[in-house]
């Protein structure tokens, strides 16, 4: 730690020299240029005076030599002043037949342009004329091409038209004949509830028929007892002093044929409340009316005593 903030401090203190001699270097630099700002100026002056002495000296020269030229031309013009209607002749001569040729060769350019010239408005009408003529073409195309686009979009809109037709008449369709389905559901529902309910209550008035048949045999059957016990006592006052010891064992065994009736009665009532009423129940009502009928003396019992 300690090495460590030694070095700290080394690094900030060659930080801290490094920003002292950059201030130095900075006040050196704009003291120089201070200082140099004077004498620019001064030398500035100074090149553009020599420059301007040089360049007044040069056109000075200049002007000069120019003039001089001058004057040395003026002195040969003078000279071939007497030269010159012979030259015009001589020119005139050489020129008369090279004036021949370039009129020649002027009129041959003349008409060879002239035909180059039809021929080039005859090359551009054919140009236009092509050029229009496939415009018109291609405008033909186009409004041809925009014509069968036009059908084909009336096509698919028309088909587009008739399938959403379709299916809206298929999912009219399919929603009556949901709508019959329910109703006819419904309808069977319906029936089958009023079936039931006609059912039920059928089976309700057999089961009441029932009962009351019961409660008529069993009041019957109270009635046959009563009268068979009254038989039995009359017949056992009539009957020797030894009938009495047989007559327990003829009433038991009456009693127990009675009971056994009962229970097979019994069972065959719940036999038909399990079938649901079904079958009938004034045939089982008839049954119980035969063996009531059949029974009816085996329960008296009076003639056997």
């Amino acid at each position: 730690q300690a090495r460590e903030a030694q070095m700290k401090r080394d690094r900030q203190e060659k930080i801290r020299q490094r920003k002292l001699e950059s201030k130095r270097v900075d006040h050196l630099a704009r003291a120089l240029r201070e200082e140099e700002r004077q004498y620019i100026d001064q030398w500035a002056e100074e090149v553009e005076e020599q420059d301007q002495a040089y360049l007044d000296k040069a056109e000075e020269k200049l002007v000069e030599e120019q003039r001089a030229q001058h004057a040395v031309a003026l002195k040969e013009r003078d000279a071939l002043k007497g030269y010159q209607a012979a030259k015009d002749t001589w020119v005139e001569r050489q020129m008369e037949s090279r004036r021949d040729e370039y009129e020649r060769l002027y009129e041959e350019r003349q008409k060879r342009l002239e035909k180059l010239v039809v021929q080039k408005k005859i090359d551009r009408a054919r140009q236009r004329f092509k050029e229009e003529k496939d415009r018109e073409e291609e405008r033909q195309k186009t409004e041809r091409e925009e014509r069968e686009r036009k059908i084909r979009e009336q096509e698919d809109a028309e088909e587009a038209e008739r399938m959403r037709i379709e299916e809206e008449e298929r999912l009219a369709e399919e929603e009556a004949e949901k709508e019959r389905v329910a109703e006819e559901r419904k309808r069977k529902n319906e029936e089958l509830r009023k079936r039931r309910e006609e059912e039920d209550e059928a089976r309700k008035r057999a089961d009441e028929k029932r009962r009351q048949k019961e409660e008529e045999i069993e009041e019957k059957q109270r009635a046959d007892a009563e009268a068979a016990k009254a038989a039995r006592a009359s017949a056992a006052e009539r009957v020797p002093d030894r009938a009495p010891e047989r007559a327990p064992e003829r009433t038991a065994w009456k009693d127990d044929e009675e009971d056994n009736w009962r229970s097979l009665r019994r069972n065959d009532s719940g036999r038909d409340d399990a079938r649901g009423g079904k079958g009938g129940g004034w045939r089982n009502d008839d049954r119980d009316d035969r063996r009531d009928d059949r029974g009816a003396p085996a329960r008296g019992g009076g003639w056997r005593n």
